[in-house]
């Protein structure tokens, strides 16, 4: 007797290697907010330090018991911001990671991206500007709930991909211009560079909350596809327990 798959999902067990990504999402949603809340507050410790002790004033070996206290709190307030990035950037790998081996697990087929190389483009020069980008679009198209092996290809990409995408690779650019410019010798282009401080908070902002949208919305996505081939399983009375191993 023969068994015919449903003509729109794969037949796959959903519990082979589906991992959720709630944890994942969540803790780079917090660690965004974090990053994004303490490089407000250095561009604000910057803008006032500007404000109260201006460049022209700062000749003096003397540094007063006000500026020490801004200069200190700068610092952590970098140290931490340094921490928090860093952070995320390991944890967004490992979702990139997870997303995709989910998506795989849930019968999509053709990727292009393995888990490993979700990850590995970050760290690839010149590629990264580009293969993260076209990896998590990739990850987004493959979490297509009602789609088939590899009718996920067709899927609509939201514009917020292209938004995060963008402006994050701008705050990096007018990221390395500030601090380029702080480290000059002229008060005005140290002045400048304050200034260009809040042009690249402003981006980061953008870029964290389109990020944060990203990874929720690829989570709900493989949620969803993941009940409905729960579903589609208890209903068969075959299921492909024996498919290839993931790639890594």
């Amino acid at each position: 007797m023969s068994h015919h798959a449903p003509p729109v999902y794969p037949i796959v067990n959903p519990w082979s290697d589906y991992k959720p990504l709630r944890t994942l999402t969540n803790t780079i949603v917090l660690f965004l907010g974090l990053v994004v809340f303490l490089n407000a507050i250095a561009t604000v410790l910057v803008l006032v330090d500007s404000a109260m002790y201006p460049i022209t004033e700062q000749v003096s070996d003397e540094i007063s018991e006000g500026q020490l206290m801004l200069l200190m709190m700068l610092g952590l307030a970098g140290l931490g911001s340094l921490g928090a990035s860093i952070t995320t950037a390991v944890i967004f790998c490992m979702w990139m990671y997870r997303a995709n081996r989910n998506a795989r697990t849930l019968g999509a087929e053709g990727l292009t991206f393995t888990p490993g190389w979700c990850a590995g483009w970050w760290f690839i020069p010149f590629a990264n500007l580009v293969q993260p980008f076209r990896a998590m679009k990739e990850i987004y198209q493959a979490s297509e709930p009602e789609a088939g092996p590899r009718d996920w290809q067709f899927a609509t990409v939201p514009a917020i991909l292209g938004v995060w995408w963008g402006f994050w690779l701008t705050s990096n650019v007018v990221s390395q211009i500030e601090f380029r410019l702080s480290m000059q010798d002229d008060p005005q282009l140290v002045q400048a560079s304050d200034y260009i401080g809040i042009v690249s908070l402003a981006l980061t902002v953008v870029a964290a909350f389109a990020a944060a949208s990203i990874v929720r919305r690829v989570r709900a996505r493989q949620d969803q596809r993941h009940a409905i081939l729960t579903q589609i399983s208890e209903q068969s009375p075959a299921v492909a327990d024996d498919a290839p191993p993931l790639p890594l």
